[in-house]
């Protein structure tokens, strides 16, 4: 019988929501497709939705007779000095297993940092560590898109990137010597091996939300959507990248009312993008659409002018399983190296180029045919659920066999 311990301290797992929550599901219900007993602590704030979400995940899991779920009402707590520099990590008492001797099992597997941390205090082995946005990289771009957006902001960037430092270093200590790290991000692999880690990229799977293999007539003026955590990191350097660079030369060839950029999302936009987005008419913010698809269908491309060379954008995918059309910043594919400019999406990297792919899209409805149906092919060749998580349930298989049954969990 395989047995794995999974840890979680990021989110609770959810089918649709989220973005690493999303992922979470994926693997687990991955895992227990492939006849995986699966005991998984949750460590979260005790909330009434965080509550409700673990009732979504229980009720939504396959198999779900093969998990044990554990909830623990108690995060790990990073603590800072005044100056940003990391100065403890708290672990709290990691919860007690009913059964009178301690169980073994043949992976534990650590979604994020936290969890790995857990782990380690725990002795437990053997590990495999999956790796989302790296929180070093996170915290820096955030305040300089702060400062970007108002220069009051200054001391407090500065004080972040002792912060980013902080966090750099919890990076190198947790992960030094560790075997199995797993980066859903290809531009993670370079940053983590300058600081001694050894990462390998693998592709991570994403759901399929709504696709339907139509085609709505193109729309009479030039339309486009933008969607995302509207309070995200990715869409912070988007909405700064496409109001400062894009957005002049829009007005200037189609002009004012001539164009129409849907903007929707989860969260609250920040408040500078709602004061700059009630000043031009052509930027509709409809906040969250249930389904996007049919949204997407009624527009000539996906906007993701993400010039923040941070992670794997879940927006890109999302649109790529729709089959529709996506122009990228081209620091996007640092993160995603199976974006291919004119190929599976168009990507740019000025202000003009990125315009002129809007421009090429709204001109030419074959370029706009073939890009969308390599885009498709690309979403269902690395990251459909059924083939992006065969990988990982590789990178599984390798650890039991290499190590057989592990240590019992002793707390």
């Amino acid at each position: 019988m395989k047995r794995a311990l999974i840890i979680s301290c990021g989110g609770i797992p959810s089918p649709l929501n989220g973005a690493s929550t999303v992922v979470f599901f994926q693997y687990i219900n991955a895992l227990l497709a492939d006849d995986w007993n699966i005991e998984h602590k949750i460590f979260a704030s005790q909330t009434s939705e965080n509550q409700r979400e673990i009732d979504i995940y229980r009720q939504a899991v396959f198999k779900r007779e093969h998990l044990k779920l554990e909830c623990i009402w108690e995060q790990p707590k990073v603590s800072f000095s005044v100056f940003g520099f990391w100065t403890s990590l708290s672990l709290q008492p990691c919860g007690q297993f009913k059964e009178d001797e301690p169980p073994r099992f043949d992976a534990i597997i650590c979604f994020d940092t936290l969890a790995l941390a857990i782990a380690k205090k725990l002795q437990l082995t053997p590990r495999i560590t999956w790796l989302g946005d790296l929180q070093f990289q996170t915290v820096f771009y955030h305040a300089l898109y702060d400062v970007k957006s108002n220069p009051f902001f200054l001391f407090k960037c500065f004080r972040s990137i002792f912060r980013s430092l902080g966090w750099r270093q919890i990076y190198k200590n947790l992960l030094r010597g560790e075997k199995f790290v797993i980066a859903s991000s290809f531009s993670s692999e370079r940053i983590l091996r300058s600081i001694g880690i050894d990462a390998k990229y693998q592709a991570f799977p994403w759901p399929e939300t709504g696709f339907r293999d139509e085609q709505n007539e193109r729309p009479k003026i030039p339309t486009f959507i933008f969607f995302g955590n509207l309070t995200a990191l990715g869409s912070k350097s988007a909405f700064y990248f496409l109001m400062k660079k894009v957005y002049p030369l829009m007005i200037k060839e189609w002009g004012s009312m001539g164009f129409q950029i849907i903007i929707t999302g989860t969260r609250v936009a920040p408040k500078w993008v709602r004061k700059v987005l009630s000043r031009f008419p052509e930027l509709d913010l409809r906040g969250f659409i249930e389904d996007l698809f049919s949204v997407v269908n009624q527009c000539h491309a996906v906007l993701v002018p993400i010039d923040v060379p941070v992670g794997n954008r879940t927006r890109i995918i999302t649109a790529m399983s729709f089959k529709a059309v996506v122009i990228a910043h081209v620091n996007t594919s640092l993160g995603n190296p199976e974006l291919r400019s004119n190929e599976n999406c168009l990507l740019a990297e000025s202000g003009i180029d990125f315009f002129n792919a809007m421009r090429l899209v709204v001109a030419d409805s074959s370029v706009s045919k073939r890009i969308g149906c390599m885009a498709r092919s690309t979403y269902e060749s690395c990251f459909s659920p059924p083939t992006a998580t065969i990988r990982f349930l590789e990178t599984v298989e390798t650890v039991r066999s290499e190590n057989g049954l592990s240590v019992g969990l002793n707390l």
